[in-house]
């Protein structure tokens, strides 16, 4: 049988051909999972946006604040939005999902107290969303921030028309938010947030 050079050199084309394919393939493959990852960046931030929008209230898995926040000139966050979280248990058997490294100063709080007497029902936490009002996140969206019994503990703060120290007392609060190192809402003279404890100020 004599040789066919020209068959050969088909058949290489289209080998070749082929290859090209299975590499476009991937190649449209890495761009589709580069565009999801960008997808969901962009649907973070829309979420983002519409809690700033006034859906304050509504709340992820992770739990979430009472809508509430204090636009205060605090330390600004050390933890990236959704990052480090754990879920710590109540002492009246709930969950919360804060910043895992304040998770042990939140839960000493809850638990002190609790034993002090104040058997909240709801604490929020982590909540993917702005301060009401401006367009940077607030330490809901770190973890870095617990909302206490939203409705009672309301405040004097958008309309809430409450005591400014909910039911707490302040002297308790306060030295058990210092004990914590944490910082209390009830102390921002004019505009008192008495369920909201949170990191650095």
């Amino acid at each position: 049988m004599p040789f066919d050079l020209t068959a050969l050199l088909g058949q290489l084309d289209q080998t070749a051909a082929v290859a090209g394919r299975s590499q476009a393939v991937e190649g449209l493959r890495k761009r589709r999972l580069a565009q999801a990852a960008e997808s969901r960046t962009s649907r973070q931030g829309l979420i983002a946006a519409a809690m700033a929008g006034g859906l304050g209230g509504a709340q992820p898995a992770g739990g979430g604040g009472g809508g509430h926040d204090h636009d205060h000139g605090g330390t600004p966050t050390s933890n990236g939005p959704g990052k480090g979280m754990t879920w710590i248990t109540l002492p009246n058997g709930g969950r919360v999902q804060v910043a895992a490294n304040y998770a042990g100063k939140f839960g000493g709080l809850l638990n002190d107290l609790w034993n002090a007497g104040y058997k909240f029902k709801s604490v929020g936490g982590y909540n993917y969303r702005n301060i009401a009002g401006t367009n940077r996140l607030s330490k809901h969206a770190t973890g870095e921030a617990i909302d206490i019994d939203p409705h009672p503990n309301r405040g004097t703060r958008l309309g809430g028309g409450g005591n400014p120290y909910g039911y707490f007392d302040p002297a308790v609060a306060i030295k058990l938010a210092r004990k914590w190192g944490l910082d209390w809402g009830g102390t921002w003279k004019g505009s008192e947030d008495p369920m909201h404890f949170s990191t650095g100020g």
